[in-house]
């Protein structure tokens, strides 16, 4: 999808700026902050069974339980736990779909990863990641 971009008055910081055509009336900066915001309610809201805290909690066991730190996709070690050196195989975003909550929370739906192998993975082009998208294909959810 091509984003078209006029320059006008963002509706929110109210400044000349250039103006996405998807969102309306912000700017750049404005609707990254309002997709962070939305994201943050979403995943801060503990009551539900995909919480920010308890996959946070999962995140930080999985990285404790299992010592060999690499990449599963390219191999390469990881030092230090951070948050996106963990992937879910199945993307967030199928979660509610198709998947009951119990079923996230499971070691075999989840790698390491190193950040541009996660970002390739989500953001980029699934093809580019042979051995994830393998995986994926063999869960066999959809």
């Amino acid at each position: 999808m091509q984003i078209k971009l006029k320059i006008k008055e963002c509706r929110n910081c109210h400044k000349e700026k250039p103006i996405y055509y998807v969102t309306g009336q912000l700017c750049q900066f404005c609707n990254n902050l309002r997709l962070y915001k939305k994201q943050k309610d979403r995943y801060l809201n503990d009551d539900g069974p995909l919480s920010y805290t308890r996959l946070k909690t999962l995140y930080k066991k999985y990285w404790d339980d299992n010592t060999d730190r690499r990449c599963y996709e390219c191999g390469c070690p990881l030092h230090n736990f951070k948050n996106w050196h963990i992937n879910h195989i199945i993307p967030k975003r199928l979660w509610k779909q198709y998947l009951p909550a119990d079923i996230v929370y499971d070691y075999k739906y989840i790698v390491y990863v190193c950040l541009s192998c996660h970002h390739e993975y989500d953001h980029g082009n699934k093809e580019n990641t042979h051995k994830m998208l393998e995986k994926f294909n063999e869960l066999n959810i959809v």
